[in-house]
């Protein structure tokens, strides 16, 4: 009898605990005990779920077995097992699939500067950080922490030619600094730009950007690898400081899109934008036709406004983060 109780547990493939528990509407015990800890260190919960990698599909289907359970019943509790395990390695991305290689040269140097989480501020559906004043004042420190080690760690002129880059990037997603971020995108991620400065040969494309990008890092006097490191170190900041912010629940963002990009981006609800584009997290003010709701991943993340207007020229209106141009969920707005 206990062994029938046990085969017949009501195991759903996708495993609903891990926000379930930390819902006081539905587990007020639970959710003050997991909540408090993971509120402490954002991390926790990728690193108790670690030890699934060391887990074995064949070992889960003896255990079954022998505890007494038909083969049946043994099969479907593997394999609705084994779907559990598959998803939360996928959800804390522990294998490094959504990673560049060579992630984490510095991510954990920047865990060491805090591991709380911040209560994130759910503005129209969607997470936005300029409305947390707390935020925005960590934020600020944080930031000049990261500037401060940059310098040190990779060149002395590393903030610098940051601060250009994305500045140029914010003014056009079409000019040298552009390309530069585009062409880091394609080499540590391999998402292919499919279009820049109105070119979409790809011939042309690719001739385009290394020429925009020799102009470019000839005025920051700086090689092409070294400008690929402060762009590796700035890609790991974000994810730190976000995932502190977002959580490892993927999070929602807007793009505001012209028909024709529209019908070459948009299918069976799913959204494949460029190697690199920018998404809002702020709703309305900006022109397009159509309008897409997109659910990214925060290893997706590249670079926010968070850091303000020294990167971001327009500012904290906008609330844009520039993201990896992979296929995502996408609900159509307009």
């Amino acid at each position: 009898m206990r062994m029938h109780q046990v085969a017949a547990k009501p195991f759903e493939k996708v495993p609903a605990e891990v926000k379930t528990l930390l819902d006081p509407t539905i587990n007020p015990q639970s959710a003050k005990i997991f909540g408090e800890l993971f509120k402490t260190d954002v991390f926790m919960e990728a690193e108790g779920a670690k030890p699934l990698l060391s887990l074995k599909k064949t070992v889960l289907s003896k255990v079954f077995a022998d505890a007494g359970l038909s083969a049946g019943e043994a099969k479907e509790l593997t394999e609705t097992l084994w779907h559990r395990r598959e998803f939360l390695v996928d959800r804390y991305n522990l294998k490094g699939t959504y990673s560049p290689t060579g992630f984490g040269k510095y991510f954990e140097d920047f865990k060491k500067w805090g591991t709380s989480s911040w209560t994130p501020k759910v503005v129209n559906n969607m997470i936005n950080g300029s409305t947390d004043t707390a935020f925005q004042i960590e934020m600020t420190s944080l930031v000049k922490r990261f500037e401060e080690y940059i310098n040190s760690k990779i060149h002395r002129y590393s903030r610098g030619v940051a601060r250009a880059l994305f500045r140029e990037w914010s003014h056009s997603s079409s000019n040298e600094g552009a390309a530069t971020i585009k062409l880091w995108a394609e080499e540590r991620f391999g998402y292919i730009t499919r279009y820049h400065s109105g070119s979409t040969n790809r011939e042309t494309i690719r001739s385009t950007l290394e020429n925009h990008v020799r102009l470019s890092l000839s005025r920051a006097r700086l090689d092409v690898k070294t400008v690929y490191k402060i762009l590796d170190a700035e890609y790991e900041f974000h994810q730190y400081y976000l995932r502190r912010l977002h959580g490892y629940d993927e999070f929602k963002a807007l793009r505001y899109v012209s028909n024709s990009e529209f019908n070459g981006s948009f299918e069976n609800n799913l959204w494949q934008g460029n190697a690199v584009q920018s998404v809002t997290v702020k709703r309305g003010g900006f022109s397009g036709s159509r309008q897409v709701e997109l659910e990214h991943r925060v290893e997706n993340v590249i670079k926010t406004y968070y850091q303000g207007e020294k990167y971001m020229h327009y500012g904290a209106g906008e609330s844009e983060y520039i993201v990896l141009g992979k296929k995502v969920p996408a609900k159509v707005i307009r």
